[in-house]
């Protein structure tokens, strides 16, 4: 399988998609949910060598803009963030 440039506007689409999946799956019976995970995850295993994670489908959507206040915040935000508070805080996750 041949994988394809994605464009910002195919990125978007992507997003939407992933919201309506999102959505879908709130709405879905508790007994439902297993077999809904293992079938992602079958999917997910088949074709993830071939296909960009929703997290850098997310990035290439991002205007230049968005990506430089990104960038120029990251070392504000990690005095606050790489803390040894911070960790024990979300070492449950």
């Amino acid at each position: 399988m041949q994988t394809q440039e994605t464009s910002p506007q195919n990125a978007s689409a992507v997003i939407q998609l992933q919201q309506e999946v999102i959505q879908q799956i709130e709405t879905l019976p508790a007994n439902l949910l297993q077999e809904v995970l293992d079938f992602l995850l079958f999917i997910k295993a088949r074709h993830h060598q071939n296909s960009p994670t929703i997290a850098e489908l997310k990035i290439k959507a991002m205007s230049d803009e968005d990506l430089e206040i990104t960038r120029l915040s990251e070392p504000s935000l990690a005095e606050d963030w790489l803390t040894p508070e911070e960790d024990q805080a979300w070492q449950h996750l």
